[in-house]
């Protein structure tokens, strides 16, 4: 049966492609350049995957022996953090020897050990440590000799050491401090100013002593007013004053001394301007006590000039006659003398001092 000029051409299109993916199968360049990309894509992250040297692995063991931690700051890196400030066993010098097997550590804690000067001669190998703490431990100056070629240290807390101004010349030359903790050494606040001359950016915390913080409520006003004025009602009255204070709001400044005082009356040559003269002494025979004539409605009054915020007022009553005090009303006026605050005084006793607010 003779071939169909369609069958043909079918037969030859199946022999072309049969000719090309033979040509790809036997192609060197092709198969090592999709082995390579395979290979790539499979190739593990060496620092994800990497595997702890016999030494490392001894060093790892020893530290934890002796009550010290080893932790993997992540799961993809080879760097690790090493404390021993948490170990029940005393911890000194020799305690340092394994760090050296170890030159991915970026962090060492030795707060509270026994490490010394020449234990810190350990961690000079450590290239890339860039936090160390050894507060409370015995270094001195000569120590910090030891941490001189630490170029990526960052963080040095040195907080009850015995270092000194002198030892802090041994760290001028890392550039990449950034904070240095120094409470209850004996460095000073020069030596510290020296430090940060030559490290811009560098923080110095020298630790000043702590004091208790006093609580300060805030301070209310009563009112704002340019006038105080004590007055009594009834006919035939006295008032007699040894003293009036006037306290602002902003801290209780006294404002008394700043105004002018006036009365209804005066009697006795007992005059207005001693009940603002920073006497307070309450006995009318020592001179520094007001009194008005009797009169209806005796009055006295102070000027401080213009209105300002008012915070407290204290009426001190004379030592022997409470009674000319005693059913008085105290007000804060403003500058048009409008009334603005109020108090009455209706009881007490002779030397009494009324404080308004009440407390």
């Amino acid at each position: 049966m003779p071939i169909s000029p369609a069958s043909r051409i079918i037969q030859k299109i199946a022999f072309v492609v049969a000719l090309f993916f033979i040509a790809i199968a036997t192609n060197p360049l092709c198969c090592a350049d999709d082995a390579a990309k395979a290979n790539e894509t499979a190739k593990p992250d060496d620092a994800a995957k990497a595997v702890p040297s016999a030494e490392a692995e001894a060093a790892i063991a020893k530290i934890k022996e002796l009550g010290g931690t080893v932790s993997q700051i992540a799961a993809n890196s080879s760097e690790r953090e090493v404390s021993f400030h948490l170990s029940d066993k005393e911890i000194g010098d020799s305690a340092l020897e394994p760090l050296a097997q170890l030159p991915e550590i970026i962090a060492v804690n030795l707060r509270g050990t026994k490490v010394t000067d020449q234990g810190l001669l350990h961690l000079g190998k450590l290239s890339k440590l860039r936090r160390l703490h050894l507060e409370k431990t015995g270094i001195t100056d000569a120590g910090l000799a030891a941490l001189k070629g630490l170029a990526e240290l960052e963080y040095l807390n040195l907080y009850g050491t015995g270092v000194t101004d002198e030892g802090l010349a041994h760290l001028e030359g890392l550039a990449k401090l950034k904070k240095v903790y120094l409470w209850q050494s004996k460095v000073t606040d020069a030596g510290s100013q020296q430090l940060i001359a030559k490290i811009p950016g560098l923080q110095v915390n020298l630790g000043a002593e702590l004091k208790p913080v006093e609580f300060k409520p805030a301070i209310e006003t009563l009112a704002e007013g340019q006038f105080i004025r004590v007055r009594r009602t009834g006919t035939a009255q006295v008032l007699s004053l040894a003293e009036v204070e006037v306290l602002a709001t902003d801290e209780l400044k006294p404002l008394q001394k700043e105004g002018k005082a006036s009365q209804s009356t005066t009697a006795e040559g007992a005059a207005a301007e001693r009940a603002i003269d920073g006497n307070v002494e309450p006995d009318f025979t020592k001179g520094s006590v007001t009194q008005t004539e009797s009169q209806n409605y005796p009055w006295w009054l102070l000027d401080l000039t213009a209105p300002k915020p008012i915070a407290q007022i204290k009426i001190h009553s004379r030592g022997d006659a409470v009674g000319t005090v005693i059913g008085s009303v105290v007000e804060i006026l403003d500058a048009n003398k409008q009334v603005v605050w109020s108090a009455e005084i209706k009881e007490g006793k002779d030397g009494q001092i009324f404080e308004f607010p009440t407390k």
